[in-house]
């Protein structure tokens, strides 16, 4: 009886260990602060998840857009292209989503945002407020970022979150 015991607490104790040690994993996604690290893990077919601080961020066009704002995407669908950023062409890897939100000044509104990566590790962010009948813009803004590394004050965070 003594022996079985025994084995029930090793049992016990080993699940435990085994179910903690998932949860510590399951809470660290890896950081991905350039362009090839990003394009290496969606090519492996990674979770990417985007956090974007716009306020840190320089914005090149706003009409009533706020930059404070933290919102966060995932690279499920994502494209892979060269697009020409003035006269330069650039590889960009690029995410979109259009959402139903509510605004503090226009109530509900479809927000459309567009994220493009480049391989100079800038990153650029559009978005737009649509009335949900009309489709009419009621307000956008771009801001150009660049990827941090989490210890620097650039605007988007990427993580590589394959060990969820």
């Amino acid at each position: 009886m003594d022996g079985e015991v025994k084995m029930i607490k090793k049992i016990v104790l080993s699940s435990l260990i085994l179910a903690l040690s998932q949860v510590s994993h399951a809470t660290s996604a890896q950081s991905i602060t350039n362009y090839p690290d990003l394009l290496n893990s969606l090519s492996q077919g990674h979770s990417v998840r985007a956090i974007m601080y716009v306020n840190k961020c320089s914005i090149a066009s706003a009409t009533n857009a706020s930059n404070d704002v933290i919102a966060g995407m995932n690279f499920t669908v994502f494209n892979k292209y060269a697009v020409t950023v003035g006269t330069q062409l650039k590889n960009a890897i690029a995410i979109s989503d259009n959402k139903l939100v509510e605004h503090s000044k226009f109530g509900p509104v479809y927000n459309y945002v567009r994220l493009r990566v480049f391989e100079d590790n800038s990153v650029e962010i559009f978005s737009e407020y649509l009335d949900p009948t009309t489709y009419k813009q009621l307000g956008s803004m771009t801001a150009n970022c660049a990827i941090s590394n989490g210890h620097d004050q650039n605007g988007i965070l990427l993580f590589d979150s394959a060990s969820l």
